[in-house]
């Protein structure tokens, strides 16, 4: 019998890889932020580092939806696919 939590957890490695990995996958999350918010990055990301609530983004490839979420956010819930996938623009920049 296999474990149902084993899928989950092979597609977090997996999703903590883009994440580490590639530079294009946090560029493109964080210019999608920066979209859906209408303002700069880092004026996001200095809002967020003295609030206790942050701009977050799904990092599923095909989801772009955005949330707020703790600063230290790493697998909040997306409520547009379903998954705890939601990132907080802190972590996304490196910062947590």
């Amino acid at each position: 019998m296999s474990d149902p939590s084993l899928g989950a957890r092979m597609e977090r490695i997996t999703r903590d890889f883009h994440l580490q990995r590639e530079p294009s996958f946090r560029a493109l999350k964080l210019a999608q932020i920066e979209k859906s918010e209408g303002r700069e990055i880092m004026e996001i990301a200095e809002e967020a580092t003295f609030d206790s609530v942050a701009v977050g983004i799904c990092t599923e490839l095909s989801c772009d939806c955005t949330a707020h979420c703790e600063p230290d956010a790493t697998a909040n819930y997306c409520e547009a696919c379903g998954r705890q996938s939601v990132v907080s623009v802190l972590v996304l920049l490196g910062l947590i």
